[in-house]
């Protein structure tokens, strides 16, 4: 989609309701930084398409669902956190 501004093409990808995956394509490192930071999107691939690695965490926001598979906090959402003391 066309846009003026760097600001203008943040608007324009967070007024949609959901967020799974966003691509930036730019040769503009500081650009890249700036979108990848202010988009709402649970992955964003720069210059790239194509699935995470099954290392990196992947889900979404707002409409395109919570939480996330794969990578260590897929792995944590299965796993309940216990604190024991144990003064012997």
């Amino acid at each position: 989609m066309p846009f003026k501004t760097i600001e203008d093409a943040i608007q324009i990808a967070n007024d949609t309701e959901y967020g799974l995956y966003g691509i930036i394509w730019t040769q503009n490192l500081t650009d890249a930084m700036t979108l990848s930071r202010n988009v709402r999107a649970g992955v964003i691939t720069v210059n790239n398409f194509g699935p995470p690695s099954v290392i990196q965490p992947f889900g979404g926001v707002k409409q395109s669902g919570h939480g996330r598979e794969m990578g260590l906090d897929g792995f944590l959402t299965y796993v309940t956190q216990k604190t024991i003391i144990l003064n012997a």
